[in-house]
């Protein structure tokens, strides 16, 4: 073999062992970001808390193999690593004015930090595949729960054993309690089984704002794709309020962008079908559940339980307190009864009572430009479709604010380059 031939030879071993260590990569962090949403195996109340402790060394591997996969960093995706590093100590040593900051500089967060900056700076293809792969691992476990789910409404006697929830707040308020049919989680609230599809999560929201997710940095494509037709039929049982609202307005957004008449025809559909459903005379309980939540009042959306009357009131104090607490945020609930409120609450007022007017307001605007400066294209349909997810996502914000959960960046920015790569195939084909 002549000395090109040895040199080609050489140059396609070094990119065989760099894709098999990006796939490598790939997995380890769609692993650990389908674990950080909290399925009930990963809870401490499950096996002794084993796997949660399996989390954190996934945690620290995904951390160690995305700096190993460091190479090319781009001056913009440096920036927006370093100003999502710089948000972090801004909260650690300015926020919370009354009860002290909620990020306080911890390992712990220090490490969740470290993996949003990380997030940023890799390298496009690990996000694009191990997205691709958490996809996967939620339509597999969403299908197989789908089949015991659906024993369970027909009546068949499916054997179930008790499970505590993993957070403390809900273990301590003592209302609310699992039925896990062999995987399938139901909850039981004060005695009565809610029958929306909870999958293997916290609670049947969580299925239905990460299905919205899936699908819409899909692009919509349902009849392309098994597993998005999963995260539809998921979406649909799990009654969630933010997975219809998340999926109305992302193809309301998609019509717009594709031109014609379509935004229109689809507000005009989804009038009827609201209309139609709003009056129509159901026996079922969760139809019937489903549309008190969907009314809409002089108050606003009937359904907009997000809130509870406790945290709300701390709330509005908050806003009517001094200038600096407003803007620095008041920091910790200072009371039992005060955390017990804000536990029983999710909405995007915990993170703003928390970090403050300037401390939240510095996450979102970092959002909304990060990707945009990092992730552009030269083709503006991609362009388009990566606004459209954004957002989805900054819509999402408004009743479930993951402030310090791994997969809050990962989801934004692998979401806006999947939806790229979508819309790029869909030009070729």
């Amino acid at each position: 073999m002549n000395e090109i031939g040895l040199m080609n030879e050489v140059r396609i071993k070094k990119q065989d062992n760099a894709i098999n260590s990006q796939n490598f990569t790939s997995v380890i962090v769609a692993i650990t970001i389908f674990l950080s949403i909290d399925p009930f195996f990963v809870w401490t109340s499950f096996a002794g808390g084993i796997f949660a402790s399996a989390l954190k060394v996934l945690q620290l591997l995904s951390i160690a193999l995305m700096i190993f996969q460091l190479k090319e960093v781009s001056l913009s995706t440096f920036f927006g690593g370093l100003s999502i590093l710089g948000i972090f100590l801004f909260y650690c040593f300015f926020t919370g004015r009354v009860s002290g900051t909620t990020h306080p500089l911890l390992i712990g967060n220090v490490l969740i930090y470290l993996f949003y900056a990380l997030n940023v700076m890799t390298d496009r293809n690990i996000l694009i595949k191990s997205f691709d792969l958490l996809r996967t691992f939620f339509a597999v476990v969403l299908g197989y729960t789908l089949i015991i789910y659906t024993l369970i409404l027909l009546g068949v006697p499916v054997p179930y054993s008790i499970l505590q929830s993993g957070e403390a707040g809900r273990v301590e308020a003592g209302f609310q309690f699992y039925h896990n049919y062999y995987g399938c989680i139901v909850i039981n609230q004060s005695g009565s089984l809610l029958y929306r599809f909870t999958s293997v999560f916290t609670e049947p929201g969580v299925v239905g704002t990460f299905c919205a997710f899936f699908l819409a940095a899909g692009d919509l494509k349902i009849r392309k794709s098994k597993k998005d037709v999963i995260f539809l039929i998921s979406g649909i049982l799990s009654f969630s309020i933010a997975f219809y609202l998340m999926i109305v307005f992302f193809y309301v957004l998609k019509s717009l962008r594709n031109g014609g008449i379509k935004p229109f025809l689809a507000l005009l559909v989804v009038a009827i079908v609201y209309s139609v459903f709003i009056n129509v005379e159901f026996s079922n309980p969760e139809l019937q559940m489903l549309q008190e939540r969907l009314t809409i009042t002089e108050e606003g959306l009937a359904g907009d339980n997000r809130m509870k009357k406790m945290a709300e009131n701390a709330y509005q104090a908050f806003l009517k307190s001094d200038l600096k607490t407003v803007l620095f945020g008041y920091g910790y609930p200072n009371s039992r009864s005060a955390a017990a409120a804000w536990q029983a609450s999710a909405s995007y007022k915990e993170s703003v009572y928390c970090l403050g007017v300037l401390g939240y307001g510095l996450m979102l605007v970092w959002f909304i430009f990060t990707p945009c400066l990092c992730f552009k294209s030269k083709n503006p349909k991609e362009n388009r479709a990566m606004y459209s997810y954004i957002v989805i996502f900054i819509v999402s914000q408004y009743q479930r604010p993951y402030m310090k959960s791994l997969f809050l960046v990962y989801i934004l920015l692998a979401g806006c380059l999947y939806i790229q790569q979508k819309v790029k195939t869909a030009d070729k084909t």
